[in-house]
């Protein structure tokens, strides 16, 4: 009977024979697909091609904890043809950045910025393997040494002209964005390319500001990948003409540092970023660098150009007129103090002030406030030893749950504010004049901002925030 049913339903097949090798191919693939589709862990069933894509308006901190509660610590989610996985939980957290950190290490980098750092060629999306560790070593011993940013005239110049102009705006408003964008610019273009006459730096700058906006930017290829010969969006052709116009750029000034032959062994030569990273370039001669760094870092000019589209900004500034003193913080986690007199010598270098970038600085008397991208706020006081001055750490102030991004001090320096979700208003419980035990508390909490607070001034007996 069951031969029968199989019989008759071929039966209309056997005078198609070319719709039977049509099927017979489709069913394989079906089968082949199933057999060797991967399991991955739980997750939000998705839709045809976009997968979970339709969620990412709540895929936020809240949504993907959400999400765990239903599915587990390890969540799979699909967008368009991207697998990816949100880990909760300290259990599978501690598989993934303890047990297994090096299989996780790797920083996923989309089409675009693929495409703009020469296939990974820099430092900060580079794969973990031997030439991130090459990279590594060479900032370590060369770039970001205590003994080279020590060395960096053109830092203090900088500066220098900078507390120069503030002299010349006494008793008038100043734009203080603008003033320290302005230093960062002119401290990262001569640190990397050793010219103090800015010639060229609006066009580098323009550069900059078009990298970051595609690096931002909304690529539909980056999720289904066989959408990007047809450029839908046309960022394929706006990624070419950056990146022609970077390598117009570094090219020239790349040729130029070579021309002039400056050479790392030459003590008195003052060089620059480019200089150090030209003695690793495979065309060079390596005459002056350590026989074990020689042998093991080679540098392209791809890889020149990466590097040099990555140095870290001063994030921010404040002037003790009274000491004489400037305080300068980076994104690199470090601070230094500065003379205000006419040599700007560097008096204080801290390397590590904080875990995470410091985005803010305030200064009353001789204490120093310091705030990070890590929510904590660090009070220093410094000490005195013939030219030189020790910061030492006094406290950590620890409310903030997000990043601290602004401080202010009330104009006596009794009073102090601080921004990131919200703005914390400090006060000292101890304020006894006695600088080695200073014990703040938070006097009050002000809301009502939707974003994060980016600016903080005092101003008169209260605070504006923006």
């Amino acid at each position: 009977m069951m031969e029968n049913k199989v019989l008759s339903l071929l039966q209309p097949l056997e005078a198609k024979p070319l719709s039977i090798l049509c099927i017979i191919p489709l069913l394989f693939l079906f089968i082949l697909s199933r057999l060797l589709r991967k399991r991955y862990p739980p997750g939000p069933k998705g839709w045809p091609v976009i997968g979970n894509m339709g969620m990412m308006g709540q895929l936020t901190h809240r949504g993907l904890a959400e999400l765990a509660k239903q599915y587990g610590g390890i969540v799979h989610l699909r967008m368009g043809f991207l697998h990816m996985f949100a880990i909760s939980g300290p259990g599978p957290a501690r598989e993934v950045l303890q047990l297994h950190d090096n299989i996780f290490s790797d920083r996923p980098a989309n089409h675009a910025i693929t495409y703009l750092t020469y296939d990974r060629a820099d430092m900060a999306f580079a794969n973990y393997g031997p030439f991130w560790r090459q990279m590594r070593k060479l900032c370590v011993v060369k770039l970001f040494s205590r003994k080279r940013a020590e060395s960096w005239d053109s830092a203090r110049d900088e500066v220098d002209h900078m507390v120069r102009a503030l002299g010349l705006s006494a008793g008038e408003p100043v734009n203080v964005g603008e003033l320290v964008f302005g230093l960062t610019r002119n401290i990262i273009y001569r640190a990397a390319f050793g010219s103090s006459s800015h010639e060229g730096q609006d066009e580098f700058i323009s550069i900059l500001q078009e990298f970051s906006k595609l690096f931002g930017a909304f690529n539909i290829a980056d999720f289904v990948p066989w959408l990007n010969f047809m450029d839908i969006q046309g960022l394929n052709a706006r990624l070419a003409k950056a990146r022609d116009s970077l390598d117009g750029f570094i090219d020239n000034i790349i040729d130029e540092h070579i021309q002039n032959k400056k050479k790392l062994n030459d003590e008195s030569g003052d060089t620059d970023m480019v200089d150090e990273l030209l003695a690793f370039y495979s065309e060079e001669d390596k005459i002056s660098e350590p026989e074990e760094l020689q042998s093991s870092i080679k540098l392209t000019r791809n890889n020149i150009k990466a590097i040099i589209m990555h140095a870290d900004a001063v994030s921010g500034l404040a002037v003790n007129g009274d000491r004489g003193e400037l305080y300068s913080m980076s994104w690199d986690k470090s601070c230094k103090t500065w003379k205000t007199s006419s040599d700007m010598a560097c008096i204080d270098y801290v390397g590590s002030a904080h875990s995470d970038a410091v985005n803010a600085v305030a200064s009353s008397g001789g204490t120093v406030y310091t705030g990070s991208a890590a929510g904590k706020i660090k009070v220093w006081r410094a000490s005195a030893s013939g030219d030189r001055r020790k910061q030492s750490l006094k406290t950590t102030l620890s409310k903030h749950d997000s990043s601290v991004n602004a401080l202010a001090l009330t104009p006596d320096g009794a009073g102090l504010a601080s921004s990131g979700g919200v703005t914390l208003v400090w006060e000292r419980r101890d304020d006894d004049g006695d600088d080695e035990e200073m014990d703040f508390y938070v006097a009050c909490c002000l809301k009502g901002h939707k974003g994060a607070v980016l600016s903080l001034v005092c101003v008169s007996d209260g605070f504006v925030t923006r």
